[in-house]
């Protein structure tokens, strides 16, 4: 049975701040986000995508809207991505919304390491194999894919592994520890640029 129904909100999490409702469309900088059919057992994952995103990356807005148009170009998907705000759609299954606010949590967070630790992630990475697809060879679209992955193991019930640097930085990420001591974490693991 299709429980789908009409939704006309579009929920903004600013940082430090109450939700807020929105009625839809609503325009922010490039992104409309739109109304639309969404199972209500979508709404449910919500909380969760918006408090990973929080922790991961607690500067950055979170809005949740059905479907979302973007530079004009009309995605039904779940991502979308602008400087300080996250996009999330309900279009979507559950895990491509969890896996949207890790991904995109990454990219805010990403901004702020410093170089060594990108270096450091770089370095621990087999050569890159699909040349031919530009989004899949942009290493910073590759680095938000792995940890967005790693945190869905994670989410799945895998122990958190601690096994390399790589996981180290991506556990300290996940926590919301490199969040919380964004200048200084790095610089205890030791990491040489």
């Amino acid at each position: 049975m299709d429980e789908r129904r009409w939704l006309n909100d579009v929920t903004v999490y600013a940082p430090g701040q109450a939700a807020v409702k929105h009625r839809a469309p609503y325009v922010l900088g490039n992104v409309t986000c739109l109304a639309g059919e969404v199972d209500p057992f979508h709404q449910g994952i919500v909380a969760e995508a918006v408090s990973h995103c929080q922790t991961i990356a607690p500067w950055m807005a979170v809005v949740v809207a059905p479907d979302l148009q973007w530079k004009g170009c009309y995605n039904r998907g779940v991502c979308s991505y602008r400087t300080n705000t996250i996009f999330l759609s309900l279009h979507d299954g559950p895990p491509e919304i969890v896996a949207t606010a890790y991904h995109e949590a990454w990219h805010g967070l990403e901004r702020r390491l410093p170089g060594n630790v990108i270096e450091a992630i770089e370095n621990e990475l087999q050569p890159f194999f699909l040349e031919a697809y530009k989004y899949y060879r942009e290493p910073h679209e590759r680095r938000a894919r792995l940890f967005a992955n790693w945190c869905g193991c994670i989410f799945e019930g895998k122990p958190v592994p601690k096994e390399t640097l790589l996981d180290a930085i991506f556990a300290a990420a996940w926590s919301g520890e490199t969040a919380k001591e964004i200048d200084t974490f790095f610089d205890e693991l030791e990491l040489v640029a």
